[in-house]
Protein backbone atom coordinates (compact mmCIF):
# COMPACT_ATOMS: atom_id res chain seq x y z
CA UNK A 1 0.00 0.00 0.00
CA UNK A 2 1.39 3.25 -0.88
CA UNK A 3 1.38 6.46 1.36
CA UNK A 4 -1.81 8.24 0.91
CA UNK A 5 -3.81 11.55 2.33
CA UNK A 6 -7.04 12.95 2.00
CA UNK A 7 -7.55 16.43 3.22
CA UNK A 8 -8.60 16.63 6.66
CA UNK A 9 -11.54 16.77 8.07
CA UNK A 10 -13.42 18.21 11.02
CA UNK A 11 -13.77 15.93 13.97
CA UNK A 12 -16.72 15.42 13.12
CA UNK A 13 -17.04 14.68 9.74
CA UNK A 14 -13.28 12.22 9.92
CA UNK A 15 -14.31 8.91 8.89
CA UNK A 16 -13.30 5.67 10.50
CA UNK A 17 -10.05 5.20 7.99
CA UNK A 18 -7.75 8.81 7.81
CA UNK A 19 -5.04 8.41 5.00
CA UNK A 20 -1.88 9.97 5.22
CA UNK A 21 1.35 10.90 3.77
CA UNK A 22 4.85 10.96 2.75
CA UNK A 23 8.66 12.40 2.32
CA UNK A 24 11.27 14.45 1.69
CA UNK A 25 13.26 17.58 1.70
CA UNK A 26 16.88 19.13 0.48
CA UNK A 27 18.44 18.86 -2.56
CA UNK A 28 21.20 16.38 -1.71
CA UNK A 29 18.55 13.99 -0.84
CA UNK A 30 17.97 13.27 -4.53
CA UNK A 31 20.97 11.00 -5.54
CA UNK A 32 21.05 9.80 -2.21
CA UNK A 33 17.60 8.17 -2.14
CA UNK A 34 17.75 6.78 -5.74
CA UNK A 35 21.23 5.35 -4.51
CA UNK A 36 19.76 4.48 -1.32
CA UNK A 37 16.47 2.38 -3.36
CA UNK A 38 19.34 0.85 -5.60
CA UNK A 39 20.34 -1.07 -2.54
CA UNK A 40 16.96 -1.29 -1.05
CA UNK A 41 16.55 -3.78 -4.54
CA UNK A 42 19.56 -5.76 -4.17
CA UNK A 43 20.00 -6.26 -0.52
CA UNK A 44 16.75 -5.16 1.30
CA UNK A 45 15.58 -2.70 4.00
CA UNK A 46 18.31 -3.67 6.48
CA UNK A 47 21.27 -2.88 3.79
CA UNK A 48 19.24 0.67 3.66
CA UNK A 49 19.34 1.32 6.81
CA UNK A 50 23.22 0.67 7.64
CA UNK A 51 23.89 2.50 4.07
CA UNK A 52 21.94 5.87 5.19
CA UNK A 53 24.46 8.77 7.24
CA UNK A 54 23.19 10.37 10.37
CA UNK A 55 22.52 13.61 8.28
CA UNK A 56 19.95 14.80 5.90
CA UNK A 57 21.03 16.14 2.58
CA UNK A 58 24.60 17.29 4.46
CA UNK A 59 22.60 18.11 7.42
CA UNK A 60 22.20 16.26 10.41
CA UNK A 61 19.56 16.50 12.41
CA UNK A 62 20.23 18.24 15.91
CA UNK A 63 20.41 16.81 18.97
CA UNK A 64 16.75 16.68 20.16
CA UNK A 65 15.10 13.26 20.42
CA UNK A 66 12.41 13.94 18.10
CA UNK A 67 14.37 14.85 14.99
CA UNK A 68 16.78 12.67 15.51
CA UNK A 69 12.92 9.99 15.76
CA UNK A 70 12.15 11.57 12.62
CA UNK A 71 15.40 10.74 10.58
CA UNK A 72 15.37 6.87 11.69
CA UNK A 73 11.54 6.62 10.74
CA UNK A 74 12.70 8.47 7.67
CA UNK A 75 15.74 6.11 6.50
CA UNK A 76 13.33 3.04 6.61
CA UNK A 77 10.53 4.55 4.42
CA UNK A 78 13.20 5.68 2.24
CA UNK A 79 13.79 1.69 1.07
CA UNK A 80 10.27 1.55 0.12
CA UNK A 81 8.79 4.21 -1.96
CA UNK A 82 10.19 4.53 -5.65
CA UNK A 83 9.79 7.26 -8.27
CA UNK A 84 6.72 8.29 -10.58
CA UNK A 85 8.01 5.82 -12.99
CA UNK A 86 8.56 3.11 -10.80
CA UNK A 87 5.13 3.28 -10.03
CA UNK A 88 3.75 3.49 -13.44
CA UNK A 89 6.39 0.52 -14.50
CA UNK A 90 4.75 -1.57 -11.87
CA UNK A 91 1.67 -3.36 -13.62
CA UNK A 92 -0.04 -4.37 -10.20
CA UNK A 93 -0.18 -0.53 -9.08
CA UNK A 94 -3.15 -0.32 -11.03
CA UNK A 95 -5.15 -1.86 -8.41
CA UNK A 96 -3.03 0.71 -5.88
CA UNK A 97 -6.09 2.47 -4.00
CA UNK A 98 -3.85 5.56 -3.27
CA UNK A 99 -3.52 6.29 -7.34
CA UNK A 100 -0.39 7.43 -8.87
CA UNK A 101 2.62 7.77 -6.42
CA UNK A 102 5.52 9.69 -6.74
CA UNK A 103 8.11 8.79 -3.66
CA UNK A 104 5.48 8.05 -1.32
CA UNK A 105 3.49 11.08 -2.06
CA UNK A 106 0.16 10.16 -3.71
CA UNK A 107 -0.94 12.92 -6.77
CA UNK A 108 -3.98 13.74 -4.85
CA UNK A 109 -1.82 14.10 -1.68
CA UNK A 110 0.51 16.55 -3.48
CA UNK A 111 -1.56 18.45 -5.25
CA UNK A 112 -3.92 19.37 -1.83
CA UNK A 113 -0.37 20.81 -0.32
CA UNK A 114 2.06 21.26 -2.34
CA UNK A 115 1.35 25.13 -2.41
CA UNK A 116 1.57 25.23 1.69
CA UNK A 117 5.02 23.52 1.05
CA UNK A 118 6.43 25.83 -1.56
CA UNK A 119 5.80 23.78 -4.73
CA UNK A 120 3.81 23.94 -8.02
CA UNK A 121 -0.04 22.21 -7.43
CA UNK A 122 0.23 20.68 -11.20
CA UNK A 123 0.85 17.70 -13.19
CA UNK A 124 4.34 18.90 -14.13
CA UNK A 125 5.42 19.71 -10.52
CA UNK A 126 4.11 16.15 -9.04
CA UNK A 127 5.73 14.44 -12.15
CA UNK A 128 9.13 15.97 -11.32
CA UNK A 129 8.73 16.07 -7.96
CA UNK A 130 12.24 15.00 -6.37
CA UNK A 131 13.34 13.09 -3.18
CA UNK A 132 13.97 16.12 -0.94
CA UNK A 133 10.85 18.09 -1.79
CA UNK A 134 8.54 14.62 -0.87
CA UNK A 135 10.59 14.32 2.47
CA UNK A 136 8.78 17.87 3.46
CA UNK A 137 5.52 15.89 3.04
CA UNK A 138 6.99 13.45 5.54
CA UNK A 139 7.90 15.90 7.44
CA UNK A 140 4.38 17.52 8.16
CA UNK A 141 3.02 13.88 8.48
CA UNK A 142 5.49 13.23 11.41
CA UNK A 143 4.33 16.01 13.04
CA UNK A 144 0.60 16.02 12.68
CA UNK A 145 0.52 12.26 13.15
CA UNK A 146 1.45 13.09 16.78
CA UNK A 147 4.68 11.32 16.47
CA UNK A 148 6.82 14.44 17.00
CA UNK A 149 4.83 14.58 20.82
CA UNK A 150 5.99 11.08 21.47
CA UNK A 151 8.69 10.81 23.95
CA UNK A 152 9.86 7.50 23.28
CA UNK A 153 11.49 6.90 19.75
CA UNK A 154 10.02 3.81 19.46
CA UNK A 155 6.66 4.22 19.90
CA UNK A 156 6.94 7.36 17.92
CA UNK A 157 7.90 5.51 14.58
CA UNK A 158 5.23 3.32 14.82
CA UNK A 159 2.84 5.84 15.33
CA UNK A 160 3.97 7.27 12.14
CA UNK A 161 3.83 4.04 10.19
CA UNK A 162 0.07 4.16 11.25
CA UNK A 163 -0.69 7.18 9.63
CA UNK A 164 1.49 6.70 6.71
CA UNK A 165 -0.66 4.24 5.08
CA UNK A 166 -3.72 5.36 6.10
CA UNK A 167 -5.14 4.99 9.73
CA UNK A 168 -8.22 3.38 11.08
CA UNK A 169 -9.57 5.67 13.60
CA UNK A 170 -12.05 3.10 14.97
CA UNK A 171 -8.91 0.52 15.37
CA UNK A 172 -7.20 3.25 17.18
CA UNK A 173 -9.78 4.61 19.56
CA UNK A 174 -10.35 0.91 20.40
CA UNK A 175 -6.30 0.39 21.28
CA UNK A 176 -6.13 3.07 23.60
CA UNK A 177 -9.42 1.91 25.29
CA UNK A 178 -8.00 -1.56 25.96
CA UNK A 179 -5.28 0.32 27.59
CA UNK A 180 -7.24 1.78 29.85
CA UNK A 181 -7.75 5.45 28.26
CA UNK A 182 -9.78 7.44 25.50
CA UNK A 183 -8.47 8.78 21.67
CA UNK A 184 -9.39 11.60 20.88
CA UNK A 185 -8.87 13.55 17.74
CA UNK A 186 -8.44 17.23 16.36
CA UNK A 187 -9.06 16.75 12.02
CA UNK A 188 -8.58 13.36 12.37
CA UNK A 189 -4.77 13.36 14.51
CA UNK A 190 -4.57 12.67 17.72
CA UNK A 191 -5.37 15.20 20.03
CA UNK A 192 -2.54 16.45 22.69
CA UNK A 193 -4.11 14.71 25.40
CA UNK A 194 -4.18 11.41 23.50
CA UNK A 195 -0.42 11.60 23.03
CA UNK A 196 0.09 12.26 26.59
CA UNK A 197 -1.65 9.33 26.99
CA UNK A 198 0.22 6.93 25.39
CA UNK A 199 3.46 8.61 26.55
CA UNK A 200 2.44 7.39 30.16
CA UNK A 201 1.89 3.48 28.99
CA UNK A 202 4.95 1.02 28.90
CA UNK A 203 6.37 1.97 25.17
CA UNK A 204 7.55 -1.75 24.71
CA UNK A 205 4.46 -2.98 25.26
CA UNK A 206 2.52 -0.04 23.08
CA UNK A 207 4.24 -1.10 20.30
CA UNK A 208 3.72 -4.65 20.43
CA UNK A 209 -0.07 -3.45 20.54
CA UNK A 210 0.10 -0.69 17.75
CA UNK A 211 2.21 -3.35 15.60
CA UNK A 212 -0.39 -6.15 16.03
CA UNK A 213 -3.52 -3.65 15.40
CA UNK A 214 -2.00 -2.59 12.47
CA UNK A 215 -1.03 -6.08 10.80
CA UNK A 216 -4.74 -6.33 11.71
CA UNK A 217 -5.69 -3.66 9.75
CA UNK A 218 -3.72 -4.56 6.59
CA UNK A 219 -5.58 -8.39 6.34
CA UNK A 220 -8.56 -7.11 7.01
CA UNK A 221 -8.24 -4.60 3.72
CA UNK A 222 -7.07 -7.53 1.70
CA UNK A 223 -9.78 -10.00 3.36
CA UNK A 224 -12.79 -7.01 2.23
CA UNK A 225 -11.25 -6.29 -0.96
CA UNK A 226 -9.36 -8.93 -3.11
CA UNK A 227 -7.59 -6.47 -5.48
CA UNK A 228 -5.90 -5.59 -2.65
CA UNK A 229 -4.42 -9.05 -2.02
CA UNK A 230 -1.31 -8.97 -4.01
CA UNK A 231 -0.36 -6.09 -1.77
CA UNK A 232 -0.26 -7.90 1.83
CA UNK A 233 2.92 -9.39 1.92
CA UNK A 234 4.76 -6.52 1.64
CA UNK A 235 2.57 -4.41 3.92
CA UNK A 236 3.40 -7.18 6.15
CA UNK A 237 6.99 -6.95 6.17
CA UNK A 238 6.74 -3.95 5.62
CA UNK A 239 4.96 -3.95 9.14
CA UNK A 240 7.42 -6.28 10.91
CA UNK A 241 10.82 -4.47 9.89
CA UNK A 242 8.99 -1.26 11.48
CA UNK A 243 8.32 -2.98 14.94
CA UNK A 244 11.97 -4.51 15.26
CA UNK A 245 13.24 -1.07 14.50
CA UNK A 246 10.93 0.22 17.01
CA UNK A 247 11.85 -2.39 19.96
CA UNK A 248 15.22 -1.28 19.72
CA UNK A 249 14.50 2.11 19.58
CA UNK A 250 12.70 1.65 22.53
CA UNK A 251 15.46 -0.58 24.20
CA UNK A 252 18.14 2.24 23.67
CA UNK A 253 16.21 4.80 25.75
CA UNK A 254 15.00 2.61 28.91
CA UNK A 255 18.77 1.38 28.52
CA UNK A 256 19.62 4.74 29.37
CA UNK A 257 17.38 5.48 31.97
CA UNK A 258 18.47 2.47 33.75
CA UNK A 259 22.29 3.42 33.20
CA UNK A 260 21.70 6.82 34.48
CA UNK A 261 20.16 5.12 38.00
CA UNK A 262 23.14 2.89 38.20
CA UNK A 263 25.74 5.46 38.02
CA UNK A 264 23.74 7.46 39.92
CA UNK A 265 23.86 4.93 42.99
CA UNK A 266 27.75 3.95 42.28
CA UNK A 267 28.19 7.78 42.73
CA UNK A 268 26.61 7.95 46.02
CA UNK A 269 28.62 4.82 47.45
CA UNK A 270 31.98 6.74 46.09
CA UNK A 271 30.96 10.14 47.79
CA UNK A 272 30.05 8.03 51.11
CA UNK A 273 33.62 6.45 51.00
CA UNK A 274 35.48 5.47 53.16
CA UNK A 275 32.32 5.29 55.44
CA UNK A 276 30.41 3.61 53.30
CA UNK A 277 27.52 0.69 53.31
CA UNK A 278 28.28 -2.58 52.15
CA UNK A 279 24.90 -3.41 51.50
CA UNK A 280 24.81 -0.59 49.73
CA UNK A 281 28.09 -1.01 48.01
CA UNK A 282 26.23 -4.62 46.63
CA UNK A 283 23.49 -3.06 45.23
CA UNK A 284 25.64 -0.54 43.31
CA UNK A 285 27.20 -3.64 41.69
CA UNK A 286 24.15 -5.42 40.85
CA UNK A 287 23.01 -2.76 39.12
CA UNK A 288 25.55 -1.90 37.18
CA UNK A 289 26.02 -5.74 36.45
CA UNK A 290 22.33 -6.12 35.26
CA UNK A 291 22.30 -2.83 33.11
CA UNK A 292 25.55 -4.34 31.41
CA UNK A 293 23.56 -7.42 30.52
CA UNK A 294 21.22 -5.69 29.16
CA UNK A 295 23.71 -3.76 26.96
CA UNK A 296 25.77 -6.56 25.78
CA UNK A 297 22.14 -8.78 25.03
CA UNK A 298 21.24 -5.72 22.61
CA UNK A 299 24.91 -5.98 21.24
CA UNK A 300 24.43 -9.43 20.32
CA UNK A 301 20.96 -8.67 18.60
CA UNK A 302 22.28 -5.35 17.06
CA UNK A 303 21.20 -2.04 17.89
CA UNK A 304 19.27 -0.03 15.83
CA UNK A 305 21.49 2.75 14.53
CA UNK A 306 25.36 3.36 14.36
CA UNK A 307 24.88 6.34 16.43
CA UNK A 308 22.82 4.38 19.04
CA UNK A 309 25.99 1.58 18.95
CA UNK A 310 28.45 3.95 19.44
CA UNK A 311 26.88 5.96 22.23
CA UNK A 312 25.55 2.51 24.11
CA UNK A 313 29.12 1.14 23.74
CA UNK A 314 30.52 4.29 25.27
CA UNK A 315 28.01 3.83 27.62
CA UNK A 316 29.30 0.43 28.21
CA UNK A 317 32.59 1.75 28.61
CA UNK A 318 31.55 4.10 31.50
CA UNK A 319 29.32 1.66 33.67
CA UNK A 320 32.20 -0.59 33.39
CA UNK A 321 34.98 1.78 35.36
CA UNK A 322 32.76 3.07 37.68
CA UNK A 323 31.85 -0.33 38.58
CA UNK A 324 35.52 -1.26 39.01
CA UNK A 325 35.40 2.01 41.04
CA UNK A 326 32.97 0.20 43.32
CA UNK A 327 34.51 -2.70 43.48
CA UNK A 328 37.86 -1.45 44.57
CA UNK A 329 36.42 0.15 47.48
CA UNK A 330 37.75 -1.26 50.71
CA UNK A 331 40.37 -3.35 49.38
Amino acid sequence: MRSFVSKRKSATQARSSVPVKPDRHHGNHNHQVRSILQVQQTAGNRAVQRQMPPEGAGQKPDSKAGDQAFWEWWKLVAGFEGSLEDWKANPGNKSDRGGQTNWGVTKSLYMGRAKALGLSPTEEGFAAMTPGQAMRFGQMMWKSSGASGVENPGVGVVLADWYWGGVDLGRFKNLMSAQGGEASFNEGMPDAKTVAFMNSLPPGALIEFMSDAKAAQYKNIAAKDPSQQKFLEGWLKRNEERRLQARKLANTQTIRGHAQQALARGRMVLQAAPDYDAMAKSAAILSFSAVLGRIETQQAQGFATEDDERSMLSLKGQLLSEMGRVMNLGS
